[in-house]
């Protein structure tokens, strides 16, 4: 795991460092990709803010990569104070089926006084597009 994340390191938070290269890896060996979740709360704010920067990328093509850490995701806005971080979750949330549940716990975040414009803005997105899947499951008959 050490070697992938050792990629993301140095520098500082101003910019992306090696995730286009990160994010090659991954989608060549998708195994990998829990190493980027693992990322997201490593001790250093750069690898955290890169790791989750690649996760949301390789999630992009991928969704169905972000099943297995649903619940590692929706807690991951609930403890992480690492704006960047919350961004980059808020722009995944809406590509996993969640639960009516997990939905509320999801679109909470948005009550949290600590969100930067970039985070509160991905939030609502994703509110938007969660609400509209949730009226869509109601009119089917269906949830998540």
């Amino acid at each position: 795991m050490a070697q992938l994340l050792d990629r993301l390191q140095g520098g500082d938070r101003r910019s992306i460092g090696r995730v286009a290269e990160v994010v090659a890896e991954v989608l060549s060996n998708p195994d990998r990709f829990g190493e980027l979740i693992a990322g997201m709360q490593h001790p250093d704010p750069v690898v955290r803010m890169r790791a989750a920067d690649a996760a949301e990328k390789v999630s992009a093509d991928h969704p169905d990569y972000l099943s297995r850490y649903k619940d590692e995701l929706l807690h991951q806005i609930a403890q992480s104070t690492q704006q960047e971080v919350r961004w980059h979750v808020a722009q995944m949330l809406p590509r996993l089926a969640l639960s009516a549940d997990e939905q509320t716990v999801a679109v909470a975040q948005r009550d949290c006084p600590d969100l930067c414009t970039g985070c509160a803005g991905n939030l609502c997105a994703a509110r938007c597009h969660l609400a509209s899947r949730g009226r869509a499951a109601a009119r089917s008959g269906t949830v998540g």
